[in-house]
């Protein structure tokens, strides 16, 4: 969970599993400041960022980032970001979820190519 400096608040154990963290470690740290295994590193930018656009819109935001792991593979992953609106419609913060989708994504790719194969011989 972030406040709306997307400064980290809270993080569930699947997060700080996953990255090697433990709270102590990222809380107050931006979310770019943190590396994430599953997203990847992030650069501080507003355009593309879920985060961004999720406060700004008051909805909920999704984005599949493409980017290189530690060993220099593409990986991707699925970004979701919700904001957090109080009784007065104000955003207090956000809470976002990161999935890792490369598996699916090639398989897609894999899928595409042997459709283009199929219609080749039909």
């Amino acid at each position: 969970m972030l406040d709306t400096n997307l400064e980290i608040q809270d993080a569930n154990e699947s997060f700080l599993r996953n990255n090697s963290y433990a709270l102590g470690d990222c809380r107050g740290l931006h979310c770019y400041e943190v590396h994430q295994r599953i997203r990847g590193d992030c650069r501080v930018e507003t355009e593309g960022c879920a985060a961004y656009q999720a406060m700004r819109e008051k909805t909920v935001v999704s984005r599949v980032r493409r980017f290189l792991d530690d060993e220099g593979e593409t990986r991707y992953a699925a970004v979701v970001a919700a904001p957090i609106i109080n009784a007065a419609g104000e955003v207090t913060g956000l809470i976002e979820s990161t999935r890792d989708i490369t598996h699916r994504i090639r398989l897609e790719e894999k899928l595409e190519a042997t459709d283009v194969q199929l219609k080749r011989f039909m």
